[in-house]
């Protein structure tokens, strides 16, 4: 509900998106489509630059968007007007994540967040010691088919139990780019982070009791048994 001209206002100098797969081009080509051009926006990746700016010289987006095989350089109390997007591999997360939380900026983290505990508390240490942010991007809460879904439901008191059935083909296309499954990520590890946001919001509480876990075909399969708050729930992936 802000005038356009106080929208700059609010914004940050620099978004960052780190990462150069399929979901970090629909990040950076919704972004472009959203911040004010007086924001930079660049793309940051290790392994494909080349790859991305070929992609970029085929969309409007190469006259608006950089981008770097390596990370750019930071200034003293730059970072506080920089915001990073990790969006690169999960086993890469830890290392994107922690550069940028170092260099004081707010950072967005794609699922999973890392591939284990301890190094979630890593990173949660090191954003309180540079007095920064980290979050995790739970991007079914912000869309509007969940969002009017969640209106229609009963009070979770009315709710006797919740069963998700979550499936993914190995490979397919989404937006002309193919989209393969990562093995070096567990599917419990890749799916839950977008299903366990969806559970609290229906519950209305964020406690989970786990109460019991099957792991068949190497990992490909995993039921498992949850009370979130009092609601019996049934995962099978």
């Amino acid at each position: 509900h802000l005038k356009n001209e106080s929208l700059e206002e609010i914004w940050p100098e620099h978004v960052i998106v780190i990462g150069s797969g399929r979901w970090a081009r629909v990040i950076t080509e919704t972004i472009c489509n959203v911040l004010p051009k007086t924001t930079q926006i660049s793309i940051h990746s290790r392994r494909n630059a080349p790859g991305v700016r070929d992609w970029l010289n085929q969309t409007w987006l190469a006259k608006r968007v950089e981008v770097k095989s390596g990370w750019p350089p930071i200034s003293n109390g730059e970072g506080f007007s920089t915001v990073a997007i990790v969006a690169n591999a999960a086993r890469d997360h830890l290392y994107a994540a922690k550069w940028a939380l170092q260099n004081g900026m707010r950072v967005l983290v794609e699922k999973p967040v890392t591939l284990t505990l301890d190094d979630l508390d890593e990173l949660k240490s090191v954003a309180h010691l540079h007095d920064s942010l980290i979050a995790p991007a739970c991007v079914f809460l912000f869309s509007r088919y969940m969002q009017n879904f969640f209106k229609v439901l009963p009070q979770p008191v009315g709710i006797l139990m919740i069963e998700v059935e979550w499936s993914d083909p190995i490979t397919e296309i989404r937006g002309n780019v193919k989209k393969r499954f990562d093995s070096g990520v567990p599917i419990f590890v890749d799916w839950l982070p977008h299903i366990f946001p969806l559970l609290s919001e229906i519950a209305g509480t964020s406690k989970v009791e786990c109460v019991s876990v099957s792991v068949q075909r190497g990992g490909a399969e995993f039921e498992s048994k949850l009370l979130v708050g009092d609601i019996e729930c049934v995962l099978k992936l």
